[in-house]
């Protein structure tokens, strides 16, 4: 009986111990697979944080349409006179010159100092005379036939290519020369801004600024600096202000 008994106890026990034995490795199977999930959800998320850390980068290094616009405009600043005699640029003393240069060129350097530009002269392919009546009576001539003066400029630009254009020229007998009819019609200002000057004895502008619209109807053209030729070498700080108002 006690034999019995004995086998009963025995029997128990391995039992238990089995049943212990299974638990534990059920419980850390769960535990240990508990922290391989949480492992793996942390290196999905580190690699979605960096991968969104790398777009972001890239982002900020390939500059928008909008930021590539905003590099500045690109500008030309065109002008047009003649040395027809010593003392005068144009077929009046509208445009007496500055120094050992004209009127109208010596205001498109006063620009060229303040505005990065770049400059090119309107240069006739048949020169206008030196001598005063044999100039005058050419341009009296153009004016009344309606004439358009070929052209060619003095460096290899094409002036559509610019967003900006300062378009400098004497009057001559209250208009703009017919040379400057000839630019208007060979380039296309479309989209563009026109910002004219000139030289005058008097008449200011001439309405000139509202013919150079006429002629570049879908561009913007704004309101340019007459400088009276006998004062243009007083004009330095006319010329500052002037450019300072149209934000250069």
């Amino acid at each position: 009986m006690k034999r019995i008994i004995g086998l009963l106890l025995a029997a128990v026990l391995v039992f238990s111990l089995a049943a212990c034995g299974s638990q534990t490795a059920s419980n850390d199977s769960s535990v240990n697979g508990s922290e391989s999930g949480v492992a793996a959800d942390e290196s999905e998320s580190k690699t979605e944080i960096t991968q969104g850390q790398d777009e972001e980068a890239q982002d900020e290094a390939v500059p928008t349409a909008d930021e590539e616009n905003t590099s500045g405009n690109k500008t030309l600043i065109a002008y047009f006179s003649p040395a027809n005699s010593d003392t005068v640029d144009a077929i009046s003393n509208a445009t007496p010159r500055v120094g050992n240069i004209s009127t109208v060129e010596y205001v498109a350097q006063k620009i060229h100092e303040q505005v990065d530009a770049d400059v090119v002269k309107i240069m006739p392919i048949d020169p206008y005379p030196t001598d005063y009546d044999e100039a005058r009576d050419r341009v009296h001539s153009e004016a009344d036939n309606n004439e358009r003066p070929e052209f060619t400029l003095d460096v290899d630009v094409n002036p559509e290519d610019y967003d900006v254009v300062f378009v400098g020229y004497p009057i001559w007998y209250f208009q703009m020369p017919t040379i400057m009819n000839t630019f208007f019609e060979t380039y296309d200002f479309s989209g563009k801004t026109i910002i004219p000057f000139n030289s005058h004895a008097g008449s200011s502008d001439g309405g000139t600024y509202t013919a150079i619209s006429e002629f570049e109807p879908d561009a913007t053209v704004l309101d340019g600096l007459p400088t009276e030729g006998e004062s243009a070498a007083e004009s330095d700080e006319s010329i500052k202000e002037w450019l300072s108002g149209l934000g250069y």
